[in-house]
C-alpha cells in the first residue's frame, strides 16, 4: 500500500529523514510545520520502507510492484 504526501508533507518526511541518515536529531522546520526526526524515521519504517528502502534509493523488497 503506498500512501500519498503533499508537497509539503513529503519535505517534512525527506527532512526529517535526512537528520536521521546525518545523525541530528533537532527538529526541523518547512513553511509553518515541525517535524522531529525520531518520530519521522519510525513514520518511514511503518509506511515507506518497503518500497523506497532502507536508505531512500528506491530498492526496498515492495518496489518492483
Amino acid at each position: 500500500m503506498c500512501i500519498k504526501f503533499s508537497l509539503v508533507g513529503s519535505a517534512v518526511v525527506f527532512v526529517s529523514l535526512l537528520s536521521v541518515l546525518t545523525g541530528v536529531a533537532q527538529e526541523s522546520h518547512v513553511g509553518n510545520l515541525a517535524g522531529n526526526a525520531t518520530r519521522g524515521k519510525a513514520l518511514y519504517q511503518r509506511y515507506c520502507i518497503f518500497c523506497h528502502g532502507q536508505y531512500g534509493d528506491g530498492n526496498g523488497e515492495s518496489a518492483p510492484y
